[in-house]
């Protein structure tokens, strides 16, 4: 690092990341078909934010409601996680735990792929044939407010179970085609308590093959239902029923909301404002560009909810400034990957609300739970700066020329105001935090199309798209988990963890330890 008390001027371009490169040939290969179901996707997701955001805002404005709008709302949700997770499958874009068969290549590859292959399929099946039994079951059934047969709502899950096995038995038939040195090669008597034994055996070694992780627990369920003599036609219900159930949660459709008002912020130039704001805050310091991802940290966890999201929007923008200015690469993704820990803590965190609509806790006082700590380890977290600055001996500072504050600050307002208008209308009643998210995405809509005109027509739908993507990859693995969970309590394996734990009890030091 040079010694030269050098201003560094924030650069008009950002290069393009490896993220957005892949983005771009994604949607280079896309033929008529995919864009068709993405713009499908895209609608439906489109629709769910604006019946809840309607809905909201009747309530608020006009002291009145559309009763129908959750029921649909939520039915979307259904729909979002199960025929959004098609187009998951076709891209292998399912959450996955590959570091153990990265570390083999060649026939030992190979063979651990159709193996792996094969479990996938068999739950696959599983979810085909469980979730006709519940269709038919459901034929005559019909939701309250909106008179829906819930056939038609149930349906999804066979039939993306069917599309996935037709996407599965393809992939089978190329890797069995597949030369053996084309694979990948290497990157650096029931005893007591058994219960928990098969399930934690059964769930890292699935994990272990590769499978995506809301196949595993599939599996899981598979394993549990048949150690505990309950494989019958009756009980290969449970899973897609659970399944179904887990993913009607009402609550939980925040967690979309403010992954896809994100991404639009990222898309829309929001983010790249609240990074200028934050650097002509604190940039004219020494070490000004670490501090401003801290603050940026601070502002993008109110904005977006989410510690992946925050760093990946704050990575593009900050690492080829840091580079520029002389930053060591490991210090300068430190820097930024510690400042994106604050996305689960300051609200609206995503783990807050997946904790308060799984266990029944309220999600506002969550988030005003959270609110605090995270504002105190940002603070913590440029004090540590303040020292690594002197030891490297950073001396860069960020300087703008006369007038651009005013704009700058201008610009920001706008995004700045999110987090303010958003945990104000939570904390007062104004809206739920599902209501929240809704607004968070109408509102982030509204600013990046009308007051920035960043957002064109064709992004829109591009990024509601990778939102509903993302959602039904979530999702499903929320569904699934709901469906192992009624395996594991009917196994009673929280009990038998709590008597391991047992002789702990009177020593908490221990326990800790």
């Amino acid at each position: 690092m040079s010694s030269e008390n050098k201003p560094v001027m924030p650069p008009e371009r950002i290069e393009e990341t490896e993220t957005e490169e892949e983005i771009r040939r994604e949607e280079a290969a896309k033929g008529k078909g995919e864009r068709a179901f993405e713009v499908f996707c895209a609608a439906i997701f489109l629709g769910m934010i604006g019946l809840v955001f309607f809905n909201a805002f009747l309530r608020y404005v006009f002291r009145s409601s559309f009763a129908p709008s959750e029921e649909w709302a939520r039915f979307l949700f259904i729909y979002i996680t199960f025929i959004g997770g098609i187009e998951a499958f076709y891209r292998h874009k399912h959450i996955a735990v590959d570091m153990f068969v990265n570390m083999i290549s060649g026939a030992s590859r190979k063979a651990v792929d159709i193996v792996a292959s094969l479990f996938m399929l068999a739950a696959l099946v599983l979810l085909l044939f469980g979730g006709i039994s519940v269709v038919l079951q459901t034929l005559d059934t019909y939701s309250v407010a909106t008179d829906v047969n819930m056939a038609f709502i149930n349906g999804t899950l066979p039939v993306m179970a069917f599309a996935a096995i037709i996407i599965h038995l393809r992939d089978i038939v190329r890797l069995i085609r597949t030369p053996a040195s084309s694979t990948p090669r290497p990157k650096r008597n029931r005893g007591e308590n058994m219960e928990l034994v098969v399930f934690l055996v059964s769930l890292f070694g699935f994990l272990a093959l590769g499978i995506p992780i809301a196949i595993v627990l599939v599996l899981c369920s598979m394993v549990l239902m048949y150690y505990g003599g309950m494989w019958d036609s009756m009980f290969v219900m449970i899973i897609p029923q659970s399944m179904l159930d887990g993913a009607n949660n009402y609550p939980l459709m925040a967690i979309p909301f403010f992954v896809f008002a994100g991404e639009i912020m990222t898309e829309g130039g929001l983010s790249k404002r609240v990074v200028k704001l934050a650097q002509l805050i604190i940039g004219r310091v020494r070490g000004g560009l670490g501090y401003a991802a801290i603050v940026s940290s601070v502002i993008f966890a109110g904005l977006m909810g989410s510690s992946v999201g925050e760093a990946a929007a704050l990575g593009s923008l900050l690492l080829p400034m840091m580079a520029q200015a002389g930053y060591k690469p490991g210090r300068a993704g430190g820097v930024i990957a510690s400042g994106a820990i604050l996305g689960p803590i300051i609200p609206p965190s995503t783990n807050f609300i997946l904790l308060g609509a799984t266990v029944g806790l309220s999600i506002t006082k969550l988030f005003m739970i959270g609110l605090v700590p995270g504002l105190i380890i940002g603070l913590c977290l440029m004090v540590t700066w303040f020292f690594i600055v002197r030891i490297d001996g950073y001396k860069e500072k960020i300087e703008f020329k006369k007038g651009e504050a005013s704009k700058i600050v201008r610009d920001a307002m706008p995004a700045f105001m999110m987090p303010v208008l958003l945990l104000g209308g939570i904390r007062f009643g104004v809206f739920t935090p599902t209501e929240g998210g809704a607004f968070a995405c109408v509102y982030a809509i509204a600013v990046c199309t009308l007051y920035y005109r960043e957002l064109t027509f064709k992004g829109l739908l591009a990024v509601s798209a990778r939102a509903a993507r993302t959602t039904s990859v979530v999702m499903l693995i929320v569904a699934t988990a709901t469906a192992v969970g009624w395996f594991i309590t009917s196994a009673q394996i929280p009990m038998q963890v709590a008597e391991l734990f047992q002789p702990l009890v009177d020593s908490p030091i221990l326990l800790l330890l």
